[in-house]
């Protein structure tokens, strides 16, 4: 029976006789020998498919290994190799480890590029610590690759509970997190380090630091955080003075100590203020104590100063005040404003201010305006965070401000006054007062409402043109403004969002870097 035959008994809706039944069967029996015959190909074929496969990747392995001599970088000598290990491991010292383990070339590159262990860190900042050496064999070893070069050491006690007392069940060749810096400076001469970033959590980690150590002869940068008082165990005695005669850059944070020429928390440090060309202090100290301090500091360039408490309140200004010729960044906060300190500075060249005082209106306003008018023509970077002030004061400083390129506002006015300032930065025949001609970029964070959240908006297109355009408004009779480049909104409400504007806004200005965030965004703040 042929196989239309079949099927047409597959159409009929009858019971087969037992001949018709045998047919069937019969041929479900020849399908099912095909059906082993096909199977045993496919086998076949998928074996030697997976053979020829491994072959085939065997031989891809083969070229790509006889391509290496081949490649570029085997032309690269080892000194330029490892600079390039150098720049690539900047911002992260677990790039060096990953770099040893791409070959047996590239392993022997990093253990004899010096400069690539010279940095040792151990803090926590960007999830980037560096593991803790287990033995002082291993921190030995460890140091050991950095050659002859100065040291740099970043130095943050990871949190953990065997951090409440780092000396208990401590064996003497082993080296906990807690004991790494003293067994840092007990295997690397004092003389060697160049460079000391140490947050402290407890006394310990202090004594460890200054324990027996009196001069650091070659002590460029330090910046100390502690966030505890400091012990006995920390003092000097015997008339002994800490000495740092190359000492440049001085950063310390010190919640509940105070600083001032010559001493830090009563213990006498000598510091060569008149050399140090960055200056960051958070400390307890006053007003006076930290301007006595600036008053020795002629070559600073960078200045950050913050207070807590800013007592005693200068009764007037210094006369004659600070002359920071070299000044170029100066960051200053509060949470009280430090009468008659800013008038008691100048700053001939400052390119960068940042001002963040919670405080009431009245003197804050014409301090700061004055000190405003003062360094504006050189400033390129303006960040004010202040509170509950007249933004009209300070409209006038902003006349002065050619060079400036970035503008920065935190304020939570809910409107007139926030309204007046924005007005005033936009672009317009209608605006007698045209200023900042050279900003490119400005960021505020605000109360939104309505009428700020279109006079935001308006302002931003009033700044920006297409690049082959030039802008119709002009400041010292030829020259053009600048065009926008990014512009951010914070905004401190939750009744009021304009995503939607603002993305219709990053359509209709191309290039133009736009960014809107809230307080239930992800992160506070939008710098």
């Amino acid at each position: 029976m042929g196989k239309s035959s079949l099927d047409a008994l597959l159409r009929n809706q009858y019971i087969l006789s037992p001949g018709e039944a045998s047919t069937v069967r019969t041929s479900i029996q020849e399908i099912d020998v095909r059906l082993r015959s096909l199977d045993a190909r496919i086998s076949r074929l998928i074996t030697e498919l997976v053979e020829t496969t491994t072959q085939r990747n065997a031989l891809l392995d083969q070229r790509t290994k006889y391509l290496s001599p081949l490649s570029l970088l085997r032309s690269f000598p080892p000194e330029v190799l490892g600079e390039i290990f150098v720049h690539a491991a900047l911002d992260n010292p677990q790039t060096r480890l990953r770099l040893s383990h791409v070959c047996r070339h590239w392993r022997n590159v990093v253990l004899r590029t010096p400069s690539l262990w010279s940095t040792l860190d151990f803090s926590d900042e960007d999830n980037t610590r560096e593991p803790v050496p287990s033995s002082i064999e291993q921190t030995i070893s460890r140091l050991s690759h950095a050659g002859s070069l100065p040291l740099n050491l970043k130095y943050e006690p990871a949190p953990s509970p065997l951090l409440a007392d780092p000396q208990e069940g401590a064996d003497e060749e082993e080296v906990g997190d807690p004991a790494l810096v003293q067994t840092l400076f007990k295997v690397a001469n004092k003389d060697r380090w160049k460079s000391l970033s140490i947050t402290s959590k407890n006394s310990a980690d202090l004594q460890h630091v200054f324990g027996g150590y009196y001069i650091w002869d070659r002590l460029e940068s330090l910046s100390l955080s502690a966030r505890h008082s400091w012990t006995a165990s920390t003092k000097i005695h015997g008339g002994d003075v800490f000495r740092l005669p190359c000492l440049r850059k001085l950063s310390l944070h010190l919640d509940r100590q105070e600083i001032d020429n010559h001493t830090i928390d009563g213990r006498p440090f000598a510091i060569p203020w008149p050399q140090l060309t960055v200056l960051d202090l958070e400390t307890n100290s006053s007003p006076k104590e930290y301007l006595d301090i600036l008053r020795e500091c002629v070559l600073l360039e960078q200045c950050t100063l913050a207070f807590d408490v800013p007592d005693p309140v200068l009764d007037n200004p210094l006369d004659p005040p600070i002359s920071m010729a070299t000044l170029q960044e100066f960051r200053l906060s509060s949470n009280e404003f430090p009468t008659h300190f800013l008038s008691s500075i100048k700053a001939p060249v400052l390119r960068r201010f940042t001002f963040e005082i919670a405080e009431e209106p009245g003197v804050v306003e014409e301090e700061v305006s004055w000190f405003l008018y003062d360094v504006g023509h050189t400033l390129e970077l303006l960040d004010i965070h202040l509170y509950d002030v007249d933004h009209d004061v300070f409209l006038g400083c902003f006349n002065s401000m050619d060079s400036l390129q970035e503008l920065r506002i935190r304020t939570t006015e809910r409107a007139s006054q926030v309204e007046t300032l924005l007005k005033a930065l936009t672009l317009s025949i209608d605006n007698s007062r045209l200023c900042l001609p050279k900003l490119e970029r400005f960021y505020i964070t605000l109360y939104l409402t309505r009428n700020t959240e279109s006079l935001f908006l308006s302002l931003v297109e009033s700044r920006w043109w297409p690049a082959d355009k030039e802008c119709m408004f002009v400041y010292d009779e030829d020259k053009p403004f600048e065009r926008i480049k990014s512009a951010s909104l914070q905004n401190l409400s939750s009744e009021l969002t304009c995503r939607e504007r603002m993305e219709y806004l990053r359509e209709k200005c191309e290039g133009l870097e736009v960014h809107y965030t809230t307080l239930e965004d992800d992160g506070d703040m939008m710098y």
